[in-house]
């Protein structure tokens, strides 16, 4: 242990092997937010409520290392896990309960993973994935739109009008269960694209990733200038 804590000084002295402690809940009363970011290790949940508010799950050694604010100048709930060395930690990931009224941005830049397991209702819903984590969505919008930027995997279920995707990534946009009326699909990378359109779909892939849809759109226009391909699922 003398020689781990020589090569990993500074983590020793920052409390990188203390363990997270005993389990613990914290409630807390946030401002309302219409966007939401989480960065670092931790997994969020939402859930539709008639207050914002949001509810940590973590060690008691870790959880005020867990910030939840709101930014007032963008409207944005800001979910960082602060705390260092995960890797010398035991237990279970520290979880953040979110109840929102409206939600119409989605940030993903960290490593857990982030569900909805209520139906996320807007005019408008945009998700950027910009970390490892994945994304897990039921929703009912009129204009939904997504980047993948990196690793994970946005998963939707659900219904919109309109639908634009872009990845640039070697996730998977897993939307087999997601019904759009008019789709439009750009992957630039590895990353796949499976999705139930109605109507109209313009695909673009331009590098090893397909681009799969489901459905019996009456109009598919496709640009493919990479190996990856353009098809209709079965």
């Amino acid at each position: 242990m003398i020689v781990v804590c020589l090569i990993i000084l500074p983590g020793c002295q920052n409390g990188c092997l203390k363990g997270q402690g005993k389990t613990i809940s914290q409630t807390r009363s946030i401002d309302s937010f219409s966007a939401l970011e989480v960065d670092g290790w931790v997994d969020v949940v939402l859930e539709q409520g008639s207050a914002p508010e949001v509810e940590v799950i973590s060690g008691k050694n870790l959880i005020g290392n867990i910030r939840t604010e709101v930014n007032a100048e963008s409207g944005k709930l800001m979910i960082t896990n602060n705390n260092k060395c995960h890797w010398s930690r035991g237990g279970s990931q520290p979880t953040v309960r979110v109840k929102y009224q409206t939600l119409a941005q989605i940030d993903h830049l960290g490593f857990g993973n982030i569900l909805s397991v209520d139906t996320l209702r807007n005019a408008n819903l945009l998700v950027n994935i910009k970390g490892n984590g994945n994304v897990k969505l039921l929703v009912n919008v009129t204009n939904f739109s997504c980047t993948m930027l990196e690793l994970g995997d946005l998963e939707v279920h659900g219904k919109s009008e309109r639908s634009n995707l872009f990845s640039h990534n070697v996730g998977f946009f897993k939307g087999k269960n997601f019904v759009t009326t008019h789709c439009t699909a750009r992957t630039r990378d590895e990353g796949q694209f499976e999705v139930t359109v109605l109507d109209s779909l313009v695909a673009t892939v331009e590098s090893t990733g397909d681009i799969i849809y489901y459905g019996n759109p009456s109009y598919v226009k496709s640009n493919v200038t990479g190996p990856g391909r353009v098809v209709a699922g079965k």
